[in-house]
């Protein structure tokens, strides 16, 4: 994968690395350090954040989003990251969603990550999201013809004008595992109960 912040990479075995090095993101992807769900009542976001006194830039920011149902339509939760232009993680969370379909909730992370990324000063927003059919809807390519989800893409397009800029890009669902991870922290732990 080609990057406009990194030419070169190098192999080392995990004990070599020292923690205080790795971003956010990467101690999330090595299982160094974990996504915490507290609850996963029907409708009530899950929600961390960076430290209340640290700095970061949040005025661009690229949010991971995933939605997922078990049995589509079935039990469904949605999640969200949201990281600074340094892959730094100022935010994530999600919500389990009740039974619903697959398409709702990527919907719902979508709409989630607005709401947050709204909600600390992003004005740049640039979404990360593995569901191609959420990508190209939202990309004005295709229409949405199933009704369940216009109220939905109605709301994000109401929460997109309230930005200066939000683009949405497709990517493999390998690339899209922080978000994925949260979706399935909420769907395990509603399980569990």
């Amino acid at each position: 994968i080609l990057s406009q912040n990194y030419n070169e990479f190098t192999w080392k075995s995990l004990a070599s690395i020292h923690q205080e090095q790795l971003t956010e993101s990467s101690k999330l992807l090595l299982g160094i350090s974990q996504q915490e769900v507290s609850t996963t009542d029907k409708g009530i976001v899950v929600e961390s954040g960076v430290e209340e006194n640290a700095t970061y830039d949040t005025n661009t920011v690229i949010i991971y989003s995933d939605g997922g149902s078990r049995g589509n339509p079935g039990p469904s939760a949605s999640g969200f990251v949201i990281m600074s232009t340094k892959q730094e993680v100022l935010h994530q969370g999600g919500m389990y969603l009740g039974i619903t379909t697959n398409n709702q909730a990527e919907y719902h992370g979508v709409r989630l990550g607005l709401e947050k990324a709204l909600s600390i000063g992003a004005r740049i927003v640039e979404f990360r999201v593995d569901s191609l059919l959420v990508a190209n809807q939202l990309n004005g390519i295709y229409t949405v013809k199933n009704r369940d989800l216009w109220p939905i893409h109605e709301r994000i397009k109401d929460l997109i004008t309230q930005f200066d800029k939000v683009s949405f890009h497709h990517v493999r669902r390998e690339f899209n595992q922080l978000a994925d991870g949260m979706v399935n922290k909420i769907l395990n732990a509603h399980e569990a109960e």
